[in-house]
Protein backbone atom coordinates (compact mmCIF):
# COMPACT_ATOMS: atom_id res chain seq x y z
CA UNK A 1 0.00 0.00 0.00
CA UNK A 2 2.88 2.33 0.93
CA UNK A 3 4.41 1.40 -2.11
CA UNK A 4 1.68 2.55 -4.23
CA UNK A 5 0.72 5.59 -2.43
CA UNK A 6 4.36 6.63 -2.94
CA UNK A 7 4.09 6.07 -6.86
CA UNK A 8 0.50 7.60 -7.00
CA UNK A 9 2.42 11.31 -5.31
CA UNK A 10 5.63 11.00 -7.35
CA UNK A 11 3.56 10.93 -10.40
CA UNK A 12 1.36 13.65 -8.95
CA UNK A 13 4.08 16.05 -8.23
CA UNK A 14 5.79 15.06 -11.75
CA UNK A 15 2.72 16.03 -13.50
CA UNK A 16 2.71 19.04 -11.39
CA UNK A 17 5.82 20.29 -12.16
CA UNK A 18 5.61 19.43 -16.03
CA UNK A 19 2.54 21.25 -16.12
CA UNK A 20 3.68 24.05 -14.76
CA UNK A 21 6.66 24.31 -17.39
CA UNK A 22 4.51 23.89 -19.73
CA UNK A 23 2.37 27.02 -18.31
CA UNK A 24 5.89 29.45 -17.74
CA UNK A 25 6.64 28.36 -21.27
CA UNK A 26 3.40 29.11 -22.95
CA UNK A 27 3.55 32.83 -22.97
CA UNK A 28 6.99 32.90 -25.10
CA UNK A 29 6.60 29.70 -27.44
CA UNK A 30 3.39 31.49 -27.82
CA UNK A 31 3.70 35.88 -27.46
CA UNK A 32 1.29 36.81 -29.77
CA UNK A 33 -1.82 34.26 -29.10
CA UNK A 34 -1.22 34.36 -25.05
CA UNK A 35 0.62 37.33 -24.46
CA UNK A 36 0.14 40.32 -26.86
CA UNK A 37 -3.85 39.76 -27.55
CA UNK A 38 -4.88 39.53 -23.75
CA UNK A 39 -3.18 42.78 -22.81
CA UNK A 40 -3.48 44.95 -26.16
CA UNK A 41 -5.23 48.09 -26.26
CA UNK A 42 -8.58 47.71 -28.49
CA UNK A 43 -10.72 50.75 -29.63
CA UNK A 44 -14.77 50.40 -31.66
CA UNK A 45 -12.35 50.27 -34.82
CA UNK A 46 -10.43 47.27 -33.56
CA UNK A 47 -6.27 47.47 -32.33
CA UNK A 48 -4.68 50.42 -31.91
CA UNK A 49 -2.01 51.09 -34.46
CA UNK A 50 1.78 51.37 -33.57
CA UNK A 51 2.56 54.81 -34.45
CA UNK A 52 5.81 54.92 -36.89
CA UNK A 53 8.44 56.73 -34.96
CA UNK A 54 8.67 53.64 -32.46
CA UNK A 55 9.16 51.40 -35.43
CA UNK A 56 12.03 54.03 -36.19
CA UNK A 57 13.29 53.84 -32.24
CA UNK A 58 12.98 50.19 -32.76
CA UNK A 59 15.56 50.17 -35.31
CA UNK A 60 18.27 52.54 -33.28
CA UNK A 61 18.07 51.07 -30.37
CA UNK A 62 18.15 47.62 -31.97
CA UNK A 63 21.96 48.94 -33.71
CA UNK A 64 22.80 50.33 -30.22
CA UNK A 65 22.43 47.01 -28.55
CA UNK A 66 24.62 45.09 -31.28
CA UNK A 67 21.72 43.57 -32.39
CA UNK A 68 20.79 45.09 -35.32
CA UNK A 69 18.54 43.29 -38.44
CA UNK A 70 16.06 41.45 -35.86
CA UNK A 71 13.45 44.28 -35.90
CA UNK A 72 11.19 41.41 -37.90
CA UNK A 73 11.31 39.44 -35.43
CA UNK A 74 9.91 41.87 -32.98
CA UNK A 75 6.36 42.38 -32.76
CA UNK A 76 5.67 46.01 -30.56
CA UNK A 77 2.31 46.35 -29.23
CA UNK A 78 0.56 49.00 -27.15
CA UNK A 79 -0.65 47.98 -23.77
CA UNK A 80 -4.16 48.60 -22.23
CA UNK A 81 -2.41 49.43 -19.14
CA UNK A 82 0.42 51.93 -17.92
CA UNK A 83 3.46 49.19 -17.35
CA UNK A 84 5.58 48.18 -20.26
CA UNK A 85 5.97 44.12 -20.94
CA UNK A 86 7.51 41.92 -23.29
CA UNK A 87 7.89 37.82 -23.68
CA UNK A 88 9.56 35.24 -26.41
CA UNK A 89 12.75 35.08 -27.87
CA UNK A 90 14.02 36.18 -31.68
CA UNK A 91 15.53 32.62 -31.02
CA UNK A 92 12.27 31.14 -31.20
CA UNK A 93 10.41 30.18 -34.15
CA UNK A 94 7.34 32.58 -33.31
CA UNK A 95 9.59 35.68 -32.58
CA UNK A 96 9.37 38.40 -29.45
CA UNK A 97 6.62 41.02 -28.70
CA UNK A 98 7.14 43.84 -27.00
CA UNK A 99 4.21 45.96 -24.96
CA UNK A 100 4.76 49.86 -24.60
CA UNK A 101 2.51 51.52 -21.83
CA UNK A 102 -0.85 53.26 -23.29
CA UNK A 103 0.94 56.63 -22.20
CA UNK A 104 3.57 56.53 -25.02
CA UNK A 105 0.48 57.50 -27.53
CA UNK A 106 0.35 61.20 -26.08
CA UNK A 107 3.09 63.48 -27.36
CA UNK A 108 2.19 66.64 -25.61
CA UNK A 109 -0.30 67.30 -22.77
CA UNK A 110 -3.31 68.37 -25.20
CA UNK A 111 -3.29 64.46 -26.35
CA UNK A 112 -3.41 63.09 -23.18
CA UNK A 113 -6.57 65.26 -22.31
CA UNK A 114 -8.43 64.83 -25.43
CA UNK A 115 -7.99 60.98 -24.74
CA UNK A 116 -11.08 61.24 -22.34
CA UNK A 117 -8.72 59.04 -19.95
CA UNK A 118 -10.15 58.63 -16.56
CA UNK A 119 -9.08 56.61 -13.12
CA UNK A 120 -11.45 54.57 -11.65
CA UNK A 121 -14.05 56.57 -13.73
CA UNK A 122 -13.71 59.41 -11.50
CA UNK A 123 -13.27 62.58 -13.84
CA UNK A 124 -10.10 64.52 -14.23
CA UNK A 125 -9.96 67.88 -13.88
CA UNK A 126 -7.26 68.73 -15.80
CA UNK A 127 -6.75 72.53 -14.52
CA UNK A 128 -5.90 71.69 -11.11
CA UNK A 129 -2.63 70.85 -9.69
CA UNK A 130 -3.06 67.15 -9.84
CA UNK A 131 -4.52 67.08 -13.31
CA UNK A 132 -1.55 68.84 -14.09
CA UNK A 133 0.89 66.81 -12.37
CA UNK A 134 -0.66 63.73 -14.17
CA UNK A 135 -0.42 65.64 -17.72
CA UNK A 136 2.98 66.05 -17.44
CA UNK A 137 3.68 62.37 -15.96
CA UNK A 138 2.04 60.78 -19.16
CA UNK A 139 3.66 62.51 -21.84
CA UNK A 140 6.72 60.37 -23.40
CA UNK A 141 9.43 61.42 -25.11
CA UNK A 142 11.42 59.54 -27.61
CA UNK A 143 14.31 58.91 -25.09
CA UNK A 144 11.34 57.44 -22.59
CA UNK A 145 10.32 55.43 -25.75
CA UNK A 146 14.09 54.33 -26.26
CA UNK A 147 14.79 53.58 -23.08
CA UNK A 148 11.92 51.25 -22.41
CA UNK A 149 12.42 49.23 -25.76
CA UNK A 150 15.88 48.54 -24.51
CA UNK A 151 15.13 47.50 -20.95
CA UNK A 152 12.76 44.94 -22.86
CA UNK A 153 14.77 44.42 -25.14
CA UNK A 154 17.82 43.54 -22.70
CA UNK A 155 15.23 40.78 -21.27
CA UNK A 156 14.69 39.36 -24.29
CA UNK A 157 18.43 39.27 -25.79
CA UNK A 158 19.40 37.73 -22.52
CA UNK A 159 16.82 35.02 -22.38
CA UNK A 160 15.72 35.85 -18.95
CA UNK A 161 12.83 34.24 -19.53
CA UNK A 162 14.65 30.93 -18.93
CA UNK A 163 14.47 31.35 -15.01
CA UNK A 164 11.28 32.32 -15.18
CA UNK A 165 9.76 28.75 -17.31
CA UNK A 166 12.49 26.76 -15.21
CA UNK A 167 12.65 27.65 -11.98
CA UNK A 168 9.27 26.74 -10.11
CA UNK A 169 8.97 23.53 -11.67
CA UNK A 170 12.77 22.40 -10.73
CA UNK A 171 12.02 24.01 -7.09
CA UNK A 172 8.47 21.98 -6.91
CA UNK A 173 10.33 18.65 -7.81
CA UNK A 174 13.52 18.98 -5.79
CA UNK A 175 11.26 20.37 -2.84
CA UNK A 176 9.30 16.31 -3.25
CA UNK A 177 12.48 14.68 -3.55
CA UNK A 178 14.23 16.50 -0.11
CA UNK A 179 10.73 16.06 1.96
CA UNK A 180 10.17 12.30 1.03
CA UNK A 181 14.26 11.44 1.28
CA UNK A 182 13.47 12.53 5.27
CA UNK A 183 12.62 9.08 5.41
CA UNK A 184 15.63 7.24 5.48
CA UNK A 185 16.61 9.42 7.94
CA UNK A 186 13.96 9.83 10.53
CA UNK A 187 12.10 7.11 12.66
CA UNK A 188 9.07 5.42 11.53
CA UNK A 189 7.31 7.91 13.76
CA UNK A 190 3.89 9.30 11.04
CA UNK A 191 3.52 11.87 13.26
CA UNK A 192 7.22 13.49 13.22
CA UNK A 193 7.78 12.25 9.48
CA UNK A 194 4.72 14.57 8.90
CA UNK A 195 5.86 17.46 10.75
CA UNK A 196 9.50 17.41 9.47
CA UNK A 197 8.08 17.38 5.58
CA UNK A 198 5.69 20.39 6.41
CA UNK A 199 8.36 22.33 8.12
CA UNK A 200 10.69 21.23 4.87
CA UNK A 201 7.97 22.57 2.02
CA UNK A 202 7.67 25.65 3.91
CA UNK A 203 11.34 26.07 4.18
CA UNK A 204 11.85 25.51 1.11
CA UNK A 205 8.75 27.64 -0.45
CA UNK A 206 9.77 30.59 1.87
CA UNK A 207 13.16 30.06 0.02
CA UNK A 208 11.93 30.14 -3.12
CA UNK A 209 10.12 32.75 -2.85
CA UNK A 210 13.17 35.19 -1.58
CA UNK A 211 15.48 33.41 -4.13
CA UNK A 212 13.06 34.14 -6.79
CA UNK A 213 12.60 37.86 -6.31
CA UNK A 214 15.74 38.02 -5.84
CA UNK A 215 16.57 36.78 -9.40
CA UNK A 216 13.71 39.01 -10.93
CA UNK A 217 15.10 42.10 -9.30
CA UNK A 218 18.51 41.41 -10.42
CA UNK A 219 17.35 41.14 -13.70
CA UNK A 220 15.47 44.51 -13.81
CA UNK A 221 18.70 45.96 -12.41
CA UNK A 222 20.48 44.77 -15.12
CA UNK A 223 18.11 45.79 -18.04
CA UNK A 224 18.33 49.11 -17.00
CA UNK A 225 21.77 49.67 -16.78
CA UNK A 226 22.50 47.83 -20.16
CA UNK A 227 19.85 50.37 -22.03
CA UNK A 228 20.91 53.51 -20.21
CA UNK A 229 24.91 52.21 -20.73
CA UNK A 230 23.78 52.52 -24.74
CA UNK A 231 24.26 56.47 -24.47
CA UNK A 232 23.72 59.71 -23.35
CA UNK A 233 19.99 60.33 -24.21
CA UNK A 234 18.67 56.93 -23.30
CA UNK A 235 20.47 57.22 -19.85
CA UNK A 236 18.45 60.69 -19.49
CA UNK A 237 15.11 58.92 -20.62
CA UNK A 238 16.26 56.41 -18.36
CA UNK A 239 16.02 58.85 -15.69
CA UNK A 240 13.14 61.00 -16.93
CA UNK A 241 10.74 57.83 -17.32
CA UNK A 242 11.34 57.05 -13.94
CA UNK A 243 10.61 59.83 -12.41
CA UNK A 244 7.16 59.98 -14.49
CA UNK A 245 5.96 56.85 -13.10
CA UNK A 246 6.91 58.00 -9.51
CA UNK A 247 5.11 61.18 -10.10
CA UNK A 248 1.98 58.93 -11.98
CA UNK A 249 1.68 57.07 -8.95
CA UNK A 250 2.28 59.67 -6.55
CA UNK A 251 -1.14 61.32 -8.23
CA UNK A 252 -3.01 57.54 -8.21
CA UNK A 253 -2.29 57.67 -4.78
CA UNK A 254 -4.17 60.53 -4.29
CA UNK A 255 -6.82 59.52 -6.72
CA UNK A 256 -7.65 56.36 -5.20
CA UNK A 257 -8.01 57.67 -1.26
CA UNK A 258 -7.27 55.12 1.16
CA UNK A 259 -6.96 52.17 -1.39
CA UNK A 260 -4.28 54.14 -2.95
CA UNK A 261 -2.20 54.64 0.37
CA UNK A 262 -2.30 51.17 1.11
CA UNK A 263 -0.95 50.78 -2.81
CA UNK A 264 1.71 53.10 -3.31
CA UNK A 265 4.35 55.23 -0.85
CA UNK A 266 4.47 58.66 -0.58
CA UNK A 267 7.72 58.54 -2.80
CA UNK A 268 5.25 56.40 -5.47
CA UNK A 269 6.86 53.08 -5.01
CA UNK A 270 4.37 50.29 -5.17
CA UNK A 271 4.40 48.49 -2.11
CA UNK A 272 3.33 45.37 -2.87
CA UNK A 273 5.64 44.79 -5.90
CA UNK A 274 7.21 41.32 -5.55
CA UNK A 275 8.72 41.04 -9.42
CA UNK A 276 10.25 44.23 -9.45
CA UNK A 277 12.40 46.85 -7.18
CA UNK A 278 11.30 50.02 -5.70
CA UNK A 279 11.06 52.66 -8.46
CA UNK A 280 13.49 54.80 -5.91
CA UNK A 281 16.13 52.50 -6.10
CA UNK A 282 16.09 51.70 -9.80
CA UNK A 283 15.98 55.60 -9.84
CA UNK A 284 19.33 55.86 -8.03
CA UNK A 285 20.53 53.73 -10.26
CA UNK A 286 20.12 55.41 -13.38
CA UNK A 287 21.20 58.31 -11.86
CA UNK A 288 24.63 57.38 -11.08
CA UNK A 289 24.45 55.87 -14.65
CA UNK A 290 23.69 59.40 -16.28
CA UNK A 291 26.56 61.24 -14.06
CA UNK A 292 29.04 58.92 -15.51
CA UNK A 293 27.73 59.38 -19.18
CA UNK A 294 27.51 63.19 -18.48
CA UNK A 295 31.10 63.22 -17.23
CA UNK A 296 32.33 61.26 -20.30
CA UNK A 297 32.97 57.69 -17.65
Amino acid sequence: MTKILSSALHGLVSFTAGGLLVLKAAPHVFPHQLCMNPTELKDHSGTIQIPERFRENLKDVLAKLGIAGHESKITLFICSGFSPLSAGSTKLPNGAVIGLPRSFLFENNQDVVNSGITFGKRQINWKSKLGIKLKESLVATNGNIAFLLGHELCHIRSLDCKYQISLAPAWLYATYRLAWATNRVLPRIATVNAIVKLLVIAGSYQAFCVTNQSILHRQEFRADALSAECDVQMALGGVDYTVKRLKLNTVLRALQGPAGELRYSEEGNERKSYSHPKLTERLRQLEEILSKKLQGR
